[in-house]
């Protein structure tokens, strides 16, 4: 039996307290999570003592871990975990603690897109640090029926970075041969949900460089549109985390944006997650 809390107070999202995620959960478990991170889009586990070995076995129940491009960032001894930090030690090696301090969506700069991404909080100061997310198939759903029936049609193109570095954050930069790993793609502005079914829009910030057949002035322009829509407060969550917790969300039906962060004076205002990607999702376990 799995306790689903859907949060009534924001627009989207549920919390589950009755989970220890060290365990290994059972076939109707796993399932009911499945089902619940489509139907919520995000979902809590607050209070959970787990190691990167219990967070990667946590992750595969919902696709196939995907080690980030930037390899330098990367859990040594759990290279599938990124670390998320504003403690930078030597000033002269490249970091990025605001390196997802904008509207993005995971992943989306690769041929195959995430479809959910997890963190969880190490350490957390004693304000900020919360995580952004808005509903891309309640955007879509608001949208005018004519306007949808438009958008289904096109194809995005994509490239790694942040389209508005220079008036948002900068994506963490791409060293050695890592931009040779993440060409340009494509995907469609519209995606049908796996799961769920839902039409959302998909990734139209950040990597959305232009459209197939669209001249780039008239591409740009539908996209900032479409980005100032998909975040209206209407659409948006906030998730303040806190140490113990972890935070999944379906990528495929939102966009995400870290809060900004000064970079840590001390121990009280140090964030630390860890990060897990996955692609695919892998077949829901029969109803018992």
């Amino acid at each position: 039996m799995v306790a689903i809390d859907a949060w009534t107070d924001r627009a989207f999202g549920a919390e589950l307290r009755s989970i220890d995620l060290r365990q290994v959960l059972s076939a109707s478990q796993e399932r009911a999570l499945r089902l619940a991170l489509a139907t919520h889009k995000a979902l809590r586990f607050p209070q959970q003592e787990i190691q990167p070995a219990d967070f990667l076995r946590f992750a595969r129940l919902f696709g196939r871990a995907h080690p980030h491009v930037l390899e330098h960032l990367r859990l040594k001894e759990q290279p599938e975990v990124l670390v998320l930090t504003n403690v930078i030690e030597d000033e002269s090696k490249p970091h990025g603690h605001n390196g997802a301090a904008f509207w993005h969506t995971d992943n989306s700069y690769e041929a195959e897109p995430a479809s959910a991404t997890m963190l969880y909080a190490v350490s957390m100061p004693q304000e900020g640090g919360e995580t952004y997310l808005c509903d891309m198939a309640a955007a879509y759903r608001a949208l005018p029926t004519d306007e949808r029936d438009r958008l289904a049609g096109l194809t995005v193109r994509h490239r790694y970075g942040n389209r508005d570095a220079g008036k948002e954050h900068q994506a963490g930069r791409l060293q050695g041969d890592q931009e040779n790993k993440v060409p340009e793609v494509t995907h469609p502005l519209v995606r049908r949900h796996p799961v769920s079914g839902e039409p959302c829009l998909y990734a139209v910030a950040a990597s959305a460089r232009g459209i197939l057949g669209m001249e780039d002035a008239e591409a740009l322009a539908l996209l900032d549109r479409l980005k100032g829509h998909c975040t209206h407060p209407d659409f948006v969550i906030a998730q303040r985390h806190e140490v113990g917790d972890l935070f999944i969300w379906d990528t495929l039906a939102t966009m995400h944006a870290a809060a900004v962060m000064e970079v840590a004076k001390g121990p009280q205002t140090i964030r630390l997650l860890h990060r897990i990607s996955v692609k695919g999702y892998p077949p829901l376990p029969e109803a018992a």
